[in-house]
């Protein structure tokens, strides 16, 4: 099974500053990536609030199946994508395009925290992603 390796660039000094710097504030910005020469994938997550949610409001990562993460990541995906590729409608929050193929093994960890990104959306945002 495919090793999971999870990246976060949480360092609130350098989020602090280049958000001075340049204007700008990491929300919506979220990358599913496969170094070169791996056989993992890492998931990186540019908020700095995400990971206060995981540990405090998300449930525990056995709680769901991951084919119930799976199937909620390609709908929120889907809805992502579409709002990413119209800012003009949907503004520049989701600023990345997420490359998730519902059929590549991403294991369970990585799933479980891209649900729970979204979810955190919904929570901290109060972003609708209307995928029910």
């Amino acid at each position: 099974m495919k090793n999971i390796v999870i990246i976060y660039f949480l360092g609130f000094l350098f989020l602090g500053l280049s958000q001075d710097i340049i204007g700008q504030d990491d929300q919506g910005k979220i990358e599913i990536v496969n170094p070169e020469d791996s056989v993992e994938y890492e998931i990186i997550i540019l908020d700095v609030k995400f990971d206060s949610y995981l540990i405090s409001i998300a449930k525990p990562m056995e709680f769901y199946s991951i084919e119930h993460y799976k199937s909620w990541n390609t709908m929120y995906v889907k809805t992502w994508n579409a709002r990413h590729s119209n800012p003009i409608r949907f503004g520049d929050f989701y600023d990345s395009h997420i490359d998730y193929d519902p059929f590549t093994d991403y294991g369970l960890e990585l799933n479980y925290k891209l649900y729970n990104y979204f979810k955190f959306i919904e929570y901290e945002y109060k972003i609708d992603l209307n995928v029910r």
